[in-house]
């Protein structure tokens, strides 16, 4: 996995992403565990649009391993801008853990 956190007050987050998303992701930077994120509109949003992988900082850009392919070509990018709907923690065999939820937005629910 690429270079963890080194000099964490100098990364350069998403524009409009909230203090309390950053406060959330955090603690899982190069860490091994794997996050979902959702970012949109929080007034207007149905779903957000997500990403989902390990985040790690290089050089000062925060960034996600995203793929749920399972193929081993896969490139890191950069994170996606906010507003952030919700960070969750994925847990094997589990459900996630929310890490944070925007006030005010609420997830769609299936009819």
């Amino acid at each position: 996995m690429p270079s963890s956190v080194s000099g964490q007050s100098e990364i350069e987050w998403p524009a409009r992403w909230q203090d309390e998303a950053i406060a959330a992701v955090r603690p899982y930077l190069g860490t091994e565990d794997r996050l979902r994120i959702l970012v949109d509109d929080p007034k207007k949003a149905l779903s957000g649009t997500m990403v989902e992988g390990h985040v790690y900082v290089e050089e000062g850009t925060p960034m996600i391993i995203h793929d749920r392919s399972g193929r081993w070509d896969v490139y890191p990018g950069p994170l996606l801008l906010g507003p952030v709907l919700r960070i969750e923690l994925l847990r094997p065999r589990r459900r996630p853990l929310v890490l944070y939820a925007h006030p005010d937005w609420k997830p769609r629910t299936s009819v």
